[in-house]
């Protein structure tokens, strides 16, 4: 009796450590899948029809599972051949399917098992621009927390589509703090390097939220998602003040223009910016610290002075925005649209990034671009509109929330991402 119990606890044993074994294959087949589903995505958001299934079979491979190795076979699908989705052509199916050996099972005559995991991707809709498939993108390419989710922040939410990308190989070039969490909806985070989240940090998926998600998944860089974008220009414009310091409780309405030294911002001061756009050269570049700052269809480039006819101007400092009230909406036309704030490609030391702070009332709709300089993130909402951030290093520090309505932007302007297309995310 009891050799046959023993046979008996020795199966049950071997089948936990097996199933366990699965399950663990299983998360792993899943995040390649979701990696898979959104690289095909994207290309069939860039019209690149072509390049679906290499984008897909090559973002599988890099998390673990390629097409024709190990037992693996990676299938993709536009459109789907299963599913509610089923002959939707603006969704990408990926299945990944890898037979698995078994261990104690083989015991009983089981020595493999077939393991698959589906995900599908689906766009709102496609334009000639294509979309950037991410609101917020990390471009240093070695950085250690390019990307770096940093304190306790239980409401950082990342809506539906909205992404992260970061483009850094360092083993740790993502990193959440501990007990800092991030909620994506039905988008993911993509990294080409390594990530580390600490004791006590999530990354939550799903409609409501309430989905422990997979982790992120290993992707290859795209680049710089505004490589397109023009360098505004600064030829014919009038400047409108030098070294422009407002404080006391002041109560003034400020005129696009070319502000030689920055803007200086405190005490208090209810300040309205004039639709239009303005140039940052040299000096304190931006610098809000208290009282009611607005702008509606403003665009700040920020660059050195020399380059606004300002002389030499001396060299910028970061962009400084803290305690304050401050409301901007980006452009939804012309040459400027979408853009809120655009930093010189080539400003060297004359440009330092940017520090946002906002309170809880605080909106930004628009790109925040920094290509160069880093950007730290807090506090701060685009709840109604929309907000990318595009930066060297990004750090978000605190309760913020993203909003993914492009709907104030013009289908085929003149803004390098495609508002309409940016709906993608994981639906299956």
């Amino acid at each position: 009796m009891f050799g046959l119990g023993l046979v008996t606890m020795v199966g049950f044993a071997g089948l936990a450590i097996d199933v366990g074994y699965m399950q663990w294959e299983k998360r792993r087949m899943q995040s390649a899948a979701d990696a898979a589903a959104m690289g095909g995505l994207r290309e069939l958001e860039l019209k690149q029809s072509g390049l679906i299934s290499t984008a897909a079979l090559n973002d599988s491979a890099l998390n673990g599972f390629t097409n024709g190795v190990d037992n693996t076979t990676v299938s993709v699908n536009n459109p789907p051949l299963s599913g509610s989705y089923s002959g939707d052509s603006l969704a990408v199916e990926a299945v990944v399917t890898r037979s698995v050996p078994t261990f104690f099972m083989r015991i009983f005559g089981q020595s493999g098992i077939s393991i698959s995991a589906r995900a599908v991707a689906k766009t709102s809709g496609t334009t000639s621009q294509g979309a950037i498939g991410a609101c917020i993108y990390a471009l240093d390419p070695t950085a250690k927390s390019a990307f770096k989710l940093a304190g306790s922040s239980s409401n950082m939410y990342i809506y539906t589509s909205c992404s992260i990308v970061d483009e850094s190989s360092n083993n740790e070039a993502y990193t959440q703090a501990s007990n800092a969490d991030l909620y994506i909806g039905n988008a993911q985070v993509g990294v080409v390097g390594g990530w580390d989240l600490n004791g006590g940090s999530n990354i939550f998926t799903g409609s409501s939220g309430s989905t422990v998600y997979n982790g992120p998944v290993k992707i290859t860089s795209p680049g710089d998602p505004f490589v397109n974008a023009a360098e505004p220009s600064t030829a014919s414009m009038t400047v409108q003040g030098t070294n422009l310091s407002i404080g006391n409780g002041q109560t003034i309405t400020l005129q696009p223009g070319v502000y030689c030294g920055g803007i200086t911002i405190s005490n208090g001061s209810n300040v309205t910016f004039n639709s239009g756009y303005y140039v940052l050269a040299g000096g304190n570049t931006l610098s809000i610290s208290g009282g009611n700052v607005s702008g509606s269809g403003v665009s700040f480039y920020i660059t050195k002075g020399t380059n606004a006819g300002c002389g030499n101007g001396g060299n910028g400092q970061a962009v400084g925005i803290t305690g304050a009230n401050v409301t901007f909406t980006a452009p939804t036309s012309g040459d400027h649209e979408g853009f809120l704030f655009f930093e010189d490609r080539n400003c060297g030391n004359a440009c330092n990034g940017a520090n946002i702070t906002g309170n809880g009332t605080s909106s930004f709709d628009g790109a925040l671009y920094f290509k160069n300089t880093s950007l730290n993130f807090a506090g701060t909402n685009a709840t109604s509109g929309y907000m990318v951030l595009v930066a060297d290093k990004i750090t978000l520090n605190g309760s913020s929330k993203f909003g993914n309505n492009y709907s104030s932007l013009t289908p085929g302007g003149t803004l390098p991402f495609a508002p309409l297309a940016t709906g993608g995310g994981l639906v299956q």
